[in-house]
């Protein structure tokens, strides 16, 4: 198991079916996902109508220092600027790491 499991629930400021919904999630995938730190990633549609959260984010760190590393790369930064910051309504962010 990976040392850090990021997990962002997410809304966005686009109506279900705005293609801008698919654009932010591709670019997520082509940008984010190739960042070495991340060794995972997957995005996801909510299916529980009762949860305000329609989409989410999870990546996977082998280490805190790794994921530190990501938010400082390049394509993180720009995927903010770009998609993040005009297309985030509000989310939640956690990282998780396993425990016994």
């Amino acid at each position: 198991m990976p040392g850090i499991r990021h997990v962002v629930p997410v809304i966005l400021n686009y109506e279900e079916g705005d293609p801008r919904i698919k654009e932010f999630f591709d670019k997520a995938k082509e940008m984010l996902g190739s960042i070495p730190e991340a060794i995972e990633y997957h995005h996801y549609k909510q299916t529980n109508p009762n949860s305000p959260y329609t989409h989410g984010f999870v990546l996977e760190f082998k280490s805190e220092e790794d994921y530190q590393k990501y938010l400082e790369h390049p394509q993180a930064e720009e995927y903010t600027e770009k998609y993040w910051n005009p297309g985030l309504k509000e989310c939640l962010d956690f990282n998780f790491e396993e425990f016994d």
